[in-house]
């Protein structure tokens, strides 16, 4: 970046602009900012940080309220700031070409000027970028007249995650050649390429405007008041926005903005409707207006009314409607959510919320606005600071309201961070995962804007997380750096064998301490032939946890992910799962074994492995078995671990999993075989701390293509059931471990005495290796072993 002041580093004054959103309740650590000013230097930027893997997080204006413009972690800024040349206005036809940092209100300035209108138009058309409202499908004032952005953007030049430059940069309104690469663009929220240029059709300039607003007493003459305007307004209709008495309250106790139709008493009306129409005809116009007024209060729909003609009255009553966003900010805290839903259920969507809180003495005021020709509704609940028991109240209730009448999670603002793991509300399965299938193949290393909208981006940043924070800290200390914490195990019942009663399955309280989110891991056996050692060993086990089974038993487990509190199923953005020690009896015997059925992303052992390692050709399954034999080693906690135990070690890596699947078996032998692992990547950590004792460059961890992590589903995951005279039989009695346990010691015995009398010393201590563990295998106190 040859020009000045276009690197920003954490030497200098000004990231926090970048690292923290508009509301000020996302913050990123990001320590350099980008700004580029032609394609080619985005290019060059991109190319570089995919070949190192470096995690970019694409930025506009920074006006979003999801979180989706600031990074999460670390992550680069690449500021669009410079890049903010028009390049083309035809006034004839009408099209704009120009850089993806244009300012909106600047390009609505200079259209303006040449007899066209920006067919899009914000409040925060100061701030905002042209790059930013595509990437996030901006909606905005005037979406009933013009319709969305889809509708308006001609092409689009954007740059790839590897560098390349994809050039659809058309002025033409009918192109039929295909695939229409620029709308996977729109709405992308930058995680699919960064946007570079772009070119919009810019309708004519409305000759005349006008706006109109008007009181009502109820939403329902606010609905009444819309499908007359449609009718009687009908071509010259721009936009029909409404707010309630509440949003009006708000902007005149903290902008000082009152209202011009206050009742007699002083008190504000319910509800506020603004009609803005725009034609070719002024004297036209006008009467079509006022014929609609006039109409609607003879009805007693519209209880009071004002009307502007000229630009400034038009901009004094547009205010308290631009600024309702900007005020709330003046409460504290603000939980925004931006859906679509059925004009029948708009505002019942905001009753229903005020009538859930009601009482709460956090909460300051619940307000409701939006574009009611759109069918979106901004619901805003503020309090002095964030509350996670209002939180609670408010997800995922609201989001299974919008559910229920099949509306949409986000109809403006984006998905960004906040609503990542709400997208099952909204969209299928099939589709997610189709979502899924693109950014893979658009950005296979997942380096745009990671952490956003379902994308499985996020692994290597994590990996450069660990190994960062490493180079100063201990092992003990990495190892609290935030990972998934295993609170406490919540109920076990693995297999349906206890010791707990009812469902089936083994729960673990985890703790998400990056996001601060509880969950709960569930483990549920999937297969009727699974018997455990002793089922109170499983779950926690010393510094581990642990799950047990006889040798030559197997255990198909599934996990899945589900909220604490709600049980409905979540989506965890990063998860470790570390096994200790496997390795098996003896030669041939009771060798332990792991098969992961998809959904991991990438797995690290040491450069000295004593596990044997596979992957299938479809990339689906991925095992490990040990080698070795045990000599009872198992480290006393992961601090402990040296490197022949960590030889017998693998770390499994998963981004954006909500489930998965796992076999861990052990081949016929003659002990009880404990399976231990914790959710921490403790093989990074060590590598970190001591890598001439794990890895280093040449021998790097493995990294292996994730297969597609299953989606984010909004319904209870129902626990596998058994009918009454099925084929699973009862938990094995005392008396038959202990029949299994004698015929293991009476062949281990006679062996041993055999190979006594023909003096093989050699397959004796062989035999007594055996021999030893397995009388300790009936002792419950580990002391006594």
């Amino acid at each position: 970046l040859p020009s000045s002041g276009s690197v920003l580093t954490a030497d200098e004054d000004g990231l926090d602009g970048y690292n923290v959103d508009w509301l000020k309740t996302v913050r990123g650590q990001s320590r350099v900012v980008l700004k580029p000013s032609t394609t080619e230097e985005v290019s060059a930027i991109l190319r570089y940080c995919n070949e190192h893997s470096l995690a970019v997080c694409p930025q506009g204006g920074n006006t979003g309220l999801v979180g989706g413009s600031v990074p999460v972690f670390d992550e680069i800024v690449l500021s669009m700031s410079r890049m903010d040349k028009i390049i083309s206005v035809d006034e004839i036809s009408g099209t704009l070409v120009c850089e993806a940092g244009c300012i909106l209100e600047r390009i609505s300035d200079h259209l303006a000027e040449k007899g066209l209108r920006m067919p899009l138009d914000l409040g925060a058309k100061g701030s905002c970028q042209l790059g930013g409202n595509i990437s996030t499908n901006a909606g905005g004032l005037r979406l009933l007249r013009y319709g969305s952005l889809h509708g308006s953007i001609l092409g689009a030049e954007f740059v790839m995650a590897d560098g390349t430059v994809i050039d659809v940069l058309s002025e033409m309104r009918k192109d039929n050649t295909g695939y229409d690469l620029k709308q996977l663009i729109v709405g992308s929220e930058g995680t699919l390429g960064v946007v570079t240029k772009l070119s919009f059709a810019c309708p004519p300039k409305p000759a005349s405007e006008a706006v109109a607003l008007l009181a009502c007493d109820s939403f329902e003459d606010v609905l009444c008041l819309f499908r007359e305007a449609r009718q009687g307004l009908a071509e010259i209709l721009s936009a029909f926005e409404f707010y309630d008495a509440a949003s009006a309250g708000v902007a005149r106790e903290h902008l000082g903005l009152s209202s011009p139709l206050l009742r007699d008493d002083g008190t504000e009306s319910p509800f506020y409707v603004l009609v803005e129409t725009g034609g070719s005809n002024a004297r036209h116009d006008e009467e079509k207006v006022h014929a609609f007024l006039e109409r609607m209060l003879s009805t007693g729909r519209v209880q009071n009314g004002t009307m502007a003609t000229e630009p400034s009255k038009i901009k004094a009553l547009w205010a308290t409607r631009e600024r309702i966003t900007e005020a709330l900010l003046h409460d504290g805290y603000v939980y925004k959510y931006d859906v679509s839903l059925p004009l029948r259920d708009l505002y019942g969507a905001v009753e229903a919320t005020r009538e859930r809180l009601a009482g709460h003495p956090g909460v300051t005021r619940v307000v409701g606005f939006g574009h009611v020709g759109d069918l979106n509704l901004h619901l805003n609940v503020t309090s002095p600071q964030y509350e996670e028991a209002i939180a609670d109240l408010l997800e995922p209730w609201l989001w299974e309201q919008v559910a229920a009448a099949r509306g949409s999670i986000s109809a403006e603002h984006g998905v960004g961070f906040k609503k990542r793991d709400v997208l099952g509300y909204s969209k299928s399965p099939e589709a997610l995962s189709l979502m899924r299938q693109l950014k893979d193949t658009m950005d296979p290393k997942g380096i745009l804007n990671p952490y956003k909208t379902e994308s499985t981006a996020g692994a290597e940043a994590m990996v450069e997380d660990i190994q960062l924070i490493s180079q100063e800290k201990e092992l003990a200390e990495c190892l609290e750096y935030p990972h998934l914490e295993l609170k406490s195990v919540s109920h076990s019942n693995l297999g349906g064998f206890g010791p707990d009663e009812g469902e089936e399955g083994l729960v673990y309280h985890i703790r998400d301490t990056k996001f601060n989110e509880d969950y709960e891991m569930v483990i549920h056996a999937l297969n009727k032939d699974y018997r455990p050692y002793d089922p109170k060993w499983i779950g926690k086990f010393n510094h581990y946890e642990a799950i047990n089974m006889m040798a030559g038993g197997r255990l198909k487990a599934s996990f899945t992910f589900r909220d604490k509190f709600t049980k409905k199923p979540v989506t965890v953005p990063e998860m470790e799962l570390t096994f200790f020690d496997l390795d098996e009896e003896s030669p041939g015997l009771g060798a332990e074994t792991l098969d992961f059925h998809g959904g991991w992303s990438h797995y690290d052992v040491v450069k000295d492995s004593a596990l044997k390692a596979s992957e299938d050709q479809d990339g689906l399954h991925l095992t490990f078995q040990g080698t070795t034999s045990g000599t009872r080693d198992s480290p006393g906690s992961v601090e402990q671990e040296d490197n022949k135990q960590a030889a017998k070690t693998v770390s499994i890596s998963f981004k954006n999993v909500h489930s998965f699947e796992v076999t861990i078996s052990a081949t016929r032998g003659y002990n009880a075989r404990f399976f231990y692992f914790i959710t921490k990547p403790s093989l990074l950590c060590r590598a970190a701390v001591h890598p001439e004792d794990a890895m280093d460059e040449t021998d790097a961890p493995h990294v292996v293509p994730a297969a597609p992590a299953p989606p984010v589903v909004p319904v209870e995951i129902p626990a596998p059931t058994i009918a009454a005279g099925a084929a699973q039989s009862p938990p094995p009695s005392k008396a038959s471990s202990m029949l299994y346990w004698v015929a293991g010691l009476v062949t281990t015995g006679v062996t041993l005495v055999v190979c006594l009398l023909i003096a093989d010393r050699k397959r004796v201590n062989e035999e007594v290796r055996k021999f030893t563990p397995l009388l300790c295998a009936q002792t419950e106190d580990s002391d006594k072993e």
